[in-house]
């Protein structure tokens, strides 16, 4: 589908006005992903490099990625090829001989996400770019982020990334515009790009970043471009030296007094603080809450994000290895780096198991350099652990004049005898997981359509959910099964044999694992939501959330803090853990039932509205960190950062 957009909407305020543009495809899909970036090219010319830029383009994009390109007057029109024209990620917009500055301000304006990352026609991006620059940007929104192209010389900084002084940039350049990414709100800040000067736009951009958006120049020292190195082809061979000269004069007279006031680190007056947390992949409940923890403390901190990464699957979390102990102490090494300058750490509380002992290390070396800590518990397992004796010493040991955060009051057993202070702080969804209120009465299907939506794990409630379905069949209601997630200790196979067994092949299908937008599909085609779960380590699983925010009738078991929002013939359905013949009656009276099955989903859709909202997550995150470290609470910004 074309869709016509306006120059004068795509660039920032004070910029000249300009003409109407036709892309050549548009982003038509739905919400922005947290992860998610969008690459940005202007073309002009540059025809023996468009190929092979258009293969780096699509060998370096994820799934969840844009691309918005530019054609910026070119002698031979840019058009996409047929593999990239077929897809609505990939934009092209044609406006004609525009410079280069403006045409990036209306590729920025119309990208579909808050994360950007530039790249020229000419360079390519590494295979491990994205990921590395949406991983950093997440934690560190406020910045300008480089990397290091494959012709750099050798880097003797011990740390992964480096800040660089705008002051250093009087002396010289050291930074690759093509290894450039930033969020969305620091180019809105700055005012965009100049789309008046004759070069040296770049510069611009990142001394009016740090002067007029508070940003910080940061490089990494990952090498993610392969540079285009001969002269006779680059951008810069085609200007004349003294207009060169002349502009980048002029330009560095412009910020000079309001570089020459700034400290020479150029920090936001904000603490620094330490998070350890696992980020997806792979995706389970806690790394999605750890993303929105690490959002929100990036806001009110100066943040340093430890990331926690033992495993590229569900099913390698639980496994031990020697990978995961060489790993481990390396983040301890790194956690003693960071802890001299730190007034807070954040940690992602492992409640039991082996990495419980590991999180407890952690919490000591704190404790060590007498920097308070925060322990966010997504999960039980104390209150069991401290049957031991030597357990139970160690935990009052850890926790003692420590801030434990649990996310409901069915979970305050976990730390009630712990010399801790308790805080309460329920997960959270972004707008978007929200549907808004129907005016349609809630009827089931024929035949009525079931969704299960967990990882495939055994203790998640599966089997007895497919025992369930099978007894509805066998009493005559037709039902299908949709189930959706990633493997854990059940894999596809195994799924699929268990279907069988159960005579129930027929009417199921398995989805995978699915994104978000994915998910919301589901809920809109869906009847009822099954959760019978009975994991041991259950806390307040956001598939449940999703749903009922969604507007989804809810039937799950009456564990962990499930209750507490899942109440019983109010706003939603509970029933014992592992009684399938149970279940099957729940599941019948949802059914025969659509007044009150109807009347709880509308409760839970409003209940998830007031109370698990991203707003009030970053608020009590952030205000648990001010009292921790002295500092004010973060001001509530509006919209949260995923919405589109």
């Amino acid at each position: 589908m074309r869709q016509t957009i306006s120059l004068l909407q795509a660039r920032p305020a004070g910029l000249s006005r300009p003409t109407p543009i036709t892309p050549h495809c548009a982003y038509a899909g739905g919400p922005t992903m947290s992860d998610a970036i969008t690459v940005i090219t202007t073309i002009r010319d540059g025809d023996c490099f468009r190929d092979r830029f258009f293969e780096n383009l699509a060998a370096t994009s994820r799934d969840q990625d844009f691309a918005v390109i530019v054609d910026d007057g070119s002698k031979h029109p840019v058009q996409l090829p047929e593999y990239l024209a077929q897809d609505p990620r990939f934009t092209l917009i044609t406006p004609g001989k525009i410079g280069r500055g403006a045409a990036l301000n209306i590729a920025i304006k119309a990208a579909p996400t808050d994360l950007i990352a530039i790249q020229d026609v000419d360079d390519l991006s590494r295979p491990n770019r994205l990921a590395a620059q949406t991983a950093f940007l997440i934690a560190n929104p406020d910045c300008l982020l480089f990397g290091r192209a494959t012709s750099d010389r050798p880097w003797l900084w011990p740390m992964p990334h480096r800040h660089i002084s705008a002051k250093r940039l009087y002396r010289s350049n050291p930074l690759h515009h093509s290894t450039l990414a930033f969020d969305k709100s620091v180019w809105q800040r700055a005012g965009g790009y100049d789309p008046d000067l004759a070069c040296c736009i770049d510069l611009d951009f990142y001394l009016r970043a740090v002067t007029s958006a508070g940003a910080k120049m940061i490089q990494l020292r990952a090498k993610i471009v392969d540079r285009n190195l001969a002269p006779q082809n680059r951008f810069f061979a085609q200007i004349k030296p003294e207009i060169y000269h002349q502009t980048h004069d002029q330009v560095l007279a412009r910020y000079r007094d309001k570089i020459a006031a700034l400290p020479f680190s150029e920090r936001v007056a904000k603490p620094k603080c330490i998070a350890m947390v696992q980020l997806p992949p792979p995706m389970h409940g806690a790394a999605a809450m750890n993303l929105h923890a690490v959002d929100a403390l990036a806001r009110c901190t100066d943040l340093t994000v430890l990331e926690m990464r033992f495993g590229k699957e569900l099913g390698d979390i639980a496994k031990f290895s020697l990978r995961k102990v060489a790993i481990a102490l390396w983040l301890l090494v790194k956690l003693g780096f960071h802890l001299p300058r730190a007034k807070a750490f954040y940690i992602c509380f492992a409640p039991n198991g082996a990495a419980f002992y590991r999180d407890c290390l952690y919490v000591l070396l704190a404790k060590l350099f007498g920097v308070p800590a925060i322990l966010h518990l997504h999960g039980r397992g104390l209150a069991t652990m401290r049957q031991n004796r030597g357990v139970a010493r160690l935990q009052r040991l850890v926790f003692a004049n420590q801030t434990a955060i649990v996310l409901g009051s069915r979970l305050m057993d976990e730390v009630d005898s712990l010399p801790c202070t308790k805080v309460i702080i329920p997960n959270a969804l972004p707008t978007r997981a929200f549907a808004p209120q129907g005016t349609t009465k809630w009827t089931a299907h024929q035949p009525v359509r079931l969704l299960y939506l967990s990882n495939l794990f055994r203790a998640k409630g599966i089997e007895t959910l497919l025992k369930a379905t099978a007894r509805l069949i066998k009493d005559g209601v037709a039902v299908t099964l949709d189930i959706a997630g990633a493997p854990g200790d059940i894999t596809s196979q195994k799924l699929k044999h268990l279907l069988s067994e159960h005579g129930i092949a027929h009417i199921a299908t398995y989805h995978g694992a699915v994104n978000a937008d994915q998910r919301m599909g589901l809920f809109e085609t869906t009847d009822l939501f099954v959760f019978p779960s009975n994991y041991p380590n259950e806390a307040q699983p956001l598939a449940v959330l999703e749903a009922m925010a969604a507007g989804v009738p809810v039937i799950t078991s009456n564990i962990a803090t499930l209750p507490e929002f899942v109440r019983d013939g109010e706003t939603g359905r509970l029933c014992q853990p592992d009684d399938p013949d149970k279940l099957a009656h729940t599941i019948k009276q949802a059914i025969n039932s659509p007044d009150q099955t109807h009347a709880m989903a509308q409760a839970a859709r409003l209940m998830c509205q007031t109370d698990f909202t991203m707003d009030r997550f970053a608020r009590d995150i952030c205000g648990v960190m001010g009292r921790v470290c002295k500092i004010e609470p973060a001001p509530k910004e509006g919209p949260d950062k995923n919405d589109p």
